[in-house]
């Protein structure tokens, strides 16, 4: 259900937590960074299990930030740009941990028998929303980032997941499962409380991966039969198909300026490539082409270059193009798989 690389889930919990943690020591010195862009990945270079890494943007540096036998297959960095907060599995449990972007003060954040996943930050950096089943349902929790002062957001029946804050901090997107005549998946919002919930989708099918623009005016999510993109304004209304294909859609992500969305689709029938569209579906651009598969997409902080993963060669290996594709670069080179997470300043 989460794990898929495209995109990752969440986690939390009670102020006790910090007693239990641990902290990991960094393999190599921290790296002084050439470029102010760095890239977070998971890989198994190492031979270890999924392990947490980050690197310059021109592929340079590359450092472990963790240390471990567990699998860790998502990450976020915080709005203060100095921890990461990221899914880990421990013998068959998914925890929320929070570590430092150097790699040090390593802590489990949730710390709990059940599972805990789709962490968030909020924008502030002062709260973590996720997801968790510990009361017998997937519900929606919020705490704080040293894990004091959770609460319980969402208080139903059904399963909800996916929650994503929105820039001003007010408010929260997120998926909720509707029992009604046609039972489907449905984007709703609620504010940062657990208040005023309100349902946004009403289709005859499943809605998807929310994610909030960068200026809070739009949310963007992948509407199920068929695979699309969609974008609509934050009260549900006005909602656009912006690829219009019915392809399948495996990672997608919004532009710094919120004029343009990159996604990775099989528009071709074949294999999975990398595209760029405007919000209002015009000029679809293809910025891959060639016979192997890409997962992952983003895009730089200052919008001008596209980082993704593609398995050219014998695994995964993370590359960084322009906007147009016209040069494309690897930037691991590794013969083993290493998977992109975020970029962070």
């Amino acid at each position: 259900m989460r794990k898929i690389i495209l995109f990752f889930v969440v986690v939390l919990f009670l102020s006790f937590i910090l007693s239990c943690s641990k902290t990991e020591s960094p393999t190599s010195p921290e790296p002084v960074a050439s470029n102010p862009e760095r890239i977070v990945f998971v890989s198994d270079k190492d031979n270890s299990t999924a392990e947490m890494y980050i690197m310059d943007l021109d592929g340079t540096n590359i450092f472990r930030l963790t240390n471990n036998n567990f699998f860790e297959p998502g990450g976020k960095l915080s709005p203060t740009k100095d921890k990461i907060v990221f899914e880990q599995e421990q013998n068959g449990n998914w925890e929320i941990m929070i570590i430092n972007i150097n790699g040090s003060g390593y802590i489990n954040l949730s710390n709990h028998s059940f599972d805990d996943w789709a962490p968030s930050w909020s924008p502030n950096g002062k709260k973590i929303a996720f997801v968790s089943n510990r009361d017998g349902n997937n519900e929606i929790y919020v705490v704080n980032a040293d894990g004091s002062g959770l609460k319980r957001l969402t208080n139903n029946s059904v399963y909800d997941d996916s929650p994503s804050w929105s820039p001003d901090g007010k408010q929260i997107v997120f998926v909720s499962y509707v029992d009604n005549m046609v039972p489907n998946y449905h984007i709703f919002k609620m504010d940062a409380d657990g208040n005023n919930k309100m349902q946004l989708t009403y289709t005859n099918t499943s809605e998807r991966w929310p994610i909030w623009s960068p200026k809070g005016d739009k949310i963007a999510y992948i509407g199920w039969s068929p695979i699309d993109i969609y974008v609509m304004d934050t009260q549900g209304l006005y909602v656009t198909n912006i690829t219009n294909n019915g392809k399948y859609i495996t990672s997608y992500a919004w532009s710094p300026d919120g004029k343009k969305i990159a996604f990775v689709s099989n528009i071709d029938n074949t294999d999975s490539e990398v595209y760029t569209i405007n919000t209002d579906g015009t000029d679809l651009k293809q910025i891959t082409n060639n016979s192997y598969e890409e997962i992952n997409v983003y895009f730089t902080m200052d919008g001008k270059k596209i980082i993704y993963d593609s398995n050219e060669g014998s695994a995964y290996n993370i590359y960084i193009t322009d906007t147009e594709g016209l040069i494309h670069s690897n930037l691991t080179n590794s013969t083993t798989n290493d998977y992109l997470l975020f970029i962070t300043p």
